[in-house]
């Protein structure tokens, strides 16, 4: 067959290797990168995942007892902000707590039950983060909003200072609505990422 012009036999084979080059690369990046990437991601989510889960356990462990306490029926995926106003305002800061807390010093309060598990989402937070370079930008950012959360901050600053005035538990009803509020977006985040990962 005759060339259309001269030199174009030469530069069909250019064109050919560097399609063939471009599809190598293609293929390679595939394989190498990408894969890589999803099973990496994929191995750090198996054991992210645990940790993930702690968070809904001690909101579901807290919105039980709370609820415990008032003898109502527990239902932590329909539990609305009024209801939780109305528990919190039946429960004295000062009564006993509704578990053991070790180390066992003296009388335990609904106020240090409620530090505990905010001292155990906090210890999760910085657990996860040490998988940082794998974590994306939307769990990134579901962890800065439950450790940056008015309910977490609130009883960190008890914490240091157990000076608690009040005769309910009123003042955190609404900030613990909101956290538990981010807990359903990690619970769907865990959702999505399982039905991707497993």
């Amino acid at each position: 067959m005759s060339e259309l012009f001269s030199g174009a036999a030469i530069l069909g084979e250019i064109f050919y290797n560097l399609s063939l080059a471009i599809l190598a690369s293609a293929i390679f990046y595939f394989v190498v990168i990408h894969l890589k990437d999803f099973y990496d991601k994929r191995d750090v989510f198996k054991i992210v995942s645990n940790r993930l889960n702690g968070f809904i356990n001690i909101r579901n462990r807290i919105q039980m007892e709370i609820v415990a306490k008032n003898n109502l029926p527990f239902d932590n995926k329909n539990i609305s902000e009024d209801l939780i106003k109305e528990i919190f305002s039946k429960i004295n800061p000062s009564d006993n707590s509704p578990v053991v807390i070790f180390p066992t010093k003296g009388k335990h309060t609904w106020l240090d039950f409620l530090i505990l598990f905010s001292n155990k989402s906090l210890d999760l937070i910085k657990d996860t983060y040490q998988f940082m370079p794998y974590l994306d930008k939307a769990l990134l950012n579901l962890l800065y909003k439950i450790e940056s959360s008015n309910f977490i901050v609130n009883l960190k600053s008890f914490d240091s200072t157990p000076n608690y005035e009040y005769a309910d538990l009123t003042p955190f009803a609404k900030s613990f609505y909101n956290y538990s509020k981010i807990i359903d977006e990690l619970d769907s985040y865990i959702e999505e990422k399982t039905k991707l990962y497993m």
